[in-house]
């Protein structure tokens, strides 16, 4: 029998509406942001158990983005490293966390799809 150690569970392209940016007309206006995450999490129990209780809640992963999206801050950082700490609170076997926000259409001249920052952060050595 095959032995799986390891899960992934994430979010691809959530869009929500926020107020971040350094500027203040973007705390006036907003902007839609889209934020692709990743978190790994060992395998708790054997998957075809089919009972949620035995993994990672995506249901989980969405409410913690939301929230920490609808705190204002100046820089994209603050509000994915925000992110980062609720899933290592809410779930501390966590293993890898990738996490990816892009503010669609910012207002540079001669236009721009978006502009992003990433990361990767990694679980504390026991």
């Amino acid at each position: 029998m095959e032995t799986m150690t390891t899960l992934t569970v994430g979010l691809e392209g959530l869009r929500l509406f926020a107020f971040h940016g350094v500027y203040p007309e973007e705390a006036l206006t907003g902007h839609w942001f889209r934020l692709d995450l990743q978190v790994e999490t060992p395998v708790q129990s054997d998957p075809e158990s089919d009972d949620l209780a035995t993994t990672l809640n995506y249901g989980d992963l969405h409410e913690i983005c939301r929230t920490e999206m609808a705190i204002r801050a100046d820089l994209l950082e603050t509000v994915c490293s925000r992110i980062i700490r609720q899933i290592r609170m809410f779930h501390p076997t966590s293993g890898s966390i990738r996490i990816r926000m892009t503010k669609e259409h910012p207002a540079f001249t001669g236009g721009c799809s978006g502009v992003f920052v990433e990361f990767l952060s990694l679980p504390e050595e026991l």
